[in-house]
């Protein structure tokens, strides 16, 4: 990409609101294609074919398992299994899982840090 189009990361950190409206529309994307589980944590065989849905090439859907896998399990402790979220932590683990696969797939992709 030329220089003049290409996109950094905001410079400025999203405020907690912020992560939270965008986290509760990932978490209503992720019911919708029914990538979570009963206590409304995302799961790796929906994360997957969410961000894998359409791509044929074998090196970026290995990306998106790794990514996926890696990001489920730096929020694993941030749920309960014996408890529903309630839907500001469904928020926020959602944004933070979204962050967190953008980043490796970015990296994977060649465009980390736009």
């Amino acid at each position: 990409m030329p220089a003049q189009r290409r996109r950094n990361k905001r410079e400025v950190p999203f405020t907690h609101d912020e992560k939270r409206i965008a986290g509760c529309l990932l978490q209503c994307v992720y019911r919708k294609v029914k990538a979570v589980d009963g206590y409304g944590f995302p799961t790796l065989e929906g994360l997957v074919g969410l961000y894998s849905d359409g791509v044929n090439e074998r090196g970026y859907f290995m990306a998106v398992l790794e990514a996926s896998r890696e990001c489920l399990m730096r929020n694993h402790d941030k749920f309960s299994r014996t408890v529903p979220m309630d839907n500001g932590r469904n928020c926020d683990v959602s944004f933070d899982i979204f962050e967190c696969i953008s980043d490796r797939i970015g990296e994977y992709c060649g465009t980390s840090g736009l």
